[in-house]
């Protein structure tokens, strides 16, 4: 744990205690809201010192406060029902699962409740599958999508979310959602997962391989076409074939031009999947996600799921193969297309771990090219 995300952590337990209606302390330093000394963050005190400090007084904040409410919580309603205030939208096999995990481990967080009646599978209670319209799943109604979720609450504040990897792709997802949410589709905070491209679609590949799964929009994407191994997959998109659609599914430029159409720019977060990984990262943005929402909560432990062994690009693609696809993807799906989706909008996104000007194709190309 380092000395920054030390500090992150004392500024997080004063928010803490301001969301549970408890004042803090009046004084500059926000370290005396859970009683840590003023000087606790000079060098006097050791890393490992310090850490057990302020691990020790979260935990009492944490018991102490965590359930109190939020009078006159601005939770998002729809029919008096709690409806999802935050969505994460993808990209799938972009740590997207990592990510559900721990953003649930904090009081107020709703995720879905299964719907047994409907034959639902157990991983409903992550990603609900309503606005790619799954199995028809959209048709069912505006009503069948809000079971899902508890009456409205106004005395505490909670947060409904639905972590559905598939909604960036799904051409429909935007309009589908502006239909169920009518009004309300401004309060809407979007987290966006981007990983490079071809190590998504190579992610993807094994995903599916391992899972012995047919998707079930594209009927050649059948287990004979992937036992046939990723170079010949990628041998089939550099001849413009793509049956399983990974590398159409990592057209992240094109994906959030949709959502832009119809949304503002301003309600989405941007997050590489190189910065979510990186040691020590993952908690602060988890947190940071929280806080803009008026959640907090002790920080969560790194809960890496869905991970998968499998070969590496090297061993599956010869260096003629990975050099043209290299070139191929760059041109038609790279940093650039996405880059120029996202300095084209005004207001911007937010760019987690961006410090450059957003109105900047390149600035914002690079920071993509050095981080997801």
């Amino acid at each position: 744990m380092t000395r920054i995300f030390i500090e992150y952590v004392i500024v997080a337990s004063c928010m803490a205690i301001i969301y549970g209606q408890h004042t803090c302390i009046n004084e500059p330093n926000t370290a005396c809201a859970v009683r840590i000394p003023n000087n606790a963050l000079d060098k006097q005190y050791g890393d490992d010192a310090l850490v057990s400090l302020v691990q020790t007084r979260v935990h009492v904040l944490e018991r102490t406060f965590g359930e109190q409410p939020l009078t006159g919580a601005n939770n998002l309603c729809i029919d008096d029902h709690l409806a999802p205030e935050f969505i994460l939208l993808g990209a799938q096999k972009a740590a997207t699962s990592t990510f559900a995990g721990m953003f649930a481990h904090t009081n107020g967080v709703v995720l879905p409740k299964i719907n047994k009646s409907a034959l639902e599978a157990d991983y409903y209670d992550k990603e609900l599958h309503i606005f790619d319209d799954r199995f028809g799943r959209f048709q069912l109604g505006k009503q069948f999508w809000l079971s899902h979720y508890p009456k409205c609450d106004p005395s505490k504040r909670m947060v409904a979310t639905d972590f559905t990897p598939a909604y960036l792709r799904a051409v429909d997802a935007p309009q589908f959602m502006l239909e169920f949410y009518g009004s309300k589709a401004s309060q809407i905070k979007f987290g966006v997962m981007l990983r490079k491209p071809l190590d998504r679609m190579h992610s993807a590949f094994y995903h599916y391989l391992q899972k012995s799964e047919i998707r079930p929009r594209e009927h050649r994407c059948n287990q004979t076409l992937l036992n046939s191994g990723f170079q010949n997959y990628v041998q089939m998109v550099l001849q413009g074939e793509d049956p399983c659609l990974f590398f159409e599914d990592s057209s992240y430029g094109k994906q959030l031009s949709r959502y832009f159409d119809l949304f503002s720019a301003s309600q989405f977060t941007i997050i590489p999947f190189g910065e979510f990984t990186t040691a020590n990262r993952s908690s602060f943005i988890i947190m940071e996600q929280w806080r803009k929402l008026g959640l907090a909560g002790v920080p969560p432990s790194e809960d890496i799921r869905n991970a998968r062994d499998h070969n590496t690009l090297e061993q599956d693609l010869d260096p003629k193969s990975m050099k043209e696809v290299q070139a191929f993807v760059s041109r038609h799906i790279g940093t650039q297309t996405v880059a120029k989706a996202i300095s084209s909008q005004n207001p911007k996104p937010e760019l987690v771990g961006f410090d450059g000007d957003p109105a900047d194709v390149s600035s914002v190309a690079s920071w993509l090219e050095a981080t997801w």
